[in-house]
């Protein structure tokens, strides 16, 4: 449920709750979450506006884990080219799903109540439940570029506590792993990285239906050394990692298709996001990504979309490694397909 007192997404405050429950085949566990997000936004002159907010999670398979997570975002005004913004943000999050902004074309309604119904990722460690988290800091100027285009450049600070790490395996240890139910698939707590890095991003307006992005960005991920005697975490450290990726998104004259496609490379071995905040942002997924949603005749209450998201297509990425756990795959983006409808009232 999306509450919008001005009636504008992006635009005053907004509060919205996510309830959700799910049942993990016939006889498994009940996943329960909810999700609580309030935010606003205060004019502070004639230059400046503070996006403020924050959310509450309560995720569980039997025992719960929960956090809080506040956000802001301070962006000035410098000249009618240049913007200057801080941001402090909650990870994994990206900026609030409801502070809708032009660096997100696909931040209609639709795209933002699939935000929404995402949760942080329910992890395990030693028996008990956590939540992934960490805070990301960073400041920013952006210029525009012929009416059409911008370019940003960033330096950025991530400190993550819990970060998520999935991958492959069997008979391994449940105390730490959450296993898929249905697949040999896993979450695990990797540990703490703390990292700095820095981000150049340009995006430009080709027209009314076309738009073409590309980032650069530096920044800090998890990395495996040897085959260890010991914890998995305690074979993973914090490596600098470069991303380029490029991505174009459209929409069809008449049918009013929607694509976009990108392609994000990573130097080196990760297991984790480089620069997760400006995934999110500039929606640059890792590897060769595609996404399309139709509108489709009206037929009953409603507009309705059909949604086809392909993530990873190559399968890039993969890592075999071993611990004391066992032999695992470590995977920083799988290979998935995911099709559906999207009704909004």
């Amino acid at each position: 449920t999306v509450w919008l007192p001005t009636g504008t997404l992006g635009a005053g405050p907004h509060t919205a709750l996510v309830l959700r429950e799910a049942k993990l085949g016939a006889v498994g566990r009940t996943f329960r979450g909810v999700r609580f997000d309030q935010g606003g936004a205060m004019a502070l002159g004639d230059r400046t506006v503070l996006k403020y907010g924050g959310e509450y999670v309560l995720v569980g398979l039997g025992a719960a884990a929960s956090s809080l997570r506040p956000r802001a975002d301070l962006n000035v005004r410098l000249t009618d080219d240049w913007n200057a913004d801080v941001v402090f943000a909650s990870m994994p999050n990206g900026p609030g799903p409801l502070e809708a902004n032009d660096r997100q074309p696909g931040g209609a309604l639709a795209a933002v109540l699939d935000e929404l119904d995402g949760f942080p990722s329910l992890l395990w460690r030693q028996g008990h439940p956590v939540l992934q988290n960490g805070l990301h800091e960073e400041i920013s100027a952006e210029r525009k570029v012929n009416n059409r285009g911008k370019l940003q450049i960033a330096g950025f600070h991530d400190d993550n506590r819990h970060v998520a790490v999935f991958g492959r395996g069997n008979d391994l240890p449940a105390a730490d792993y959450f296993q898929d139910y249905f697949s040999t698939g896993f979450a695990y707590d990797g540990g703490s990285s703390s990292s700095w890095g820095t981000r150049v991003a340009f995006r430009e307006k080709l027209d009314d239906d076309v738009e073409l992005t590309a980032v650069y960005s530096f920044g800090g991920a998890l990395t495996p050394a040897d085959d260890a005697d010991g914890l998995l975490r305690d074979a993973l450290r914090t490596a600098q990692r470069h991303t380029l990726g490029a991505g174009i998104s459209a929409r069809v004259p008449r049918l009013g298709t929607k694509v976009r496609a990108g392609y994000k490379w990573v130097s080196g071995t990760s297991v984790s996001s480089v620069d997760g905040y400006g995934e999110s942002l500039f929606q640059m997924d890792p590897y060769l990504h595609l996404m399309f949603r139709q509108p489709l005749p009206k037929f009953a209450l409603g507009r309705w979309e059909a949604i086809a998201d392909c993530n990873n297509l190559l399968a890039q990425g993969y890592v075999s490694t071993g611990s004391r756990d066992g032999r695992v795959v470590l995977v920083p983006a799988f290979r998935t397909f995911r099709g559906g409808l999207s009704v909004q009232f």
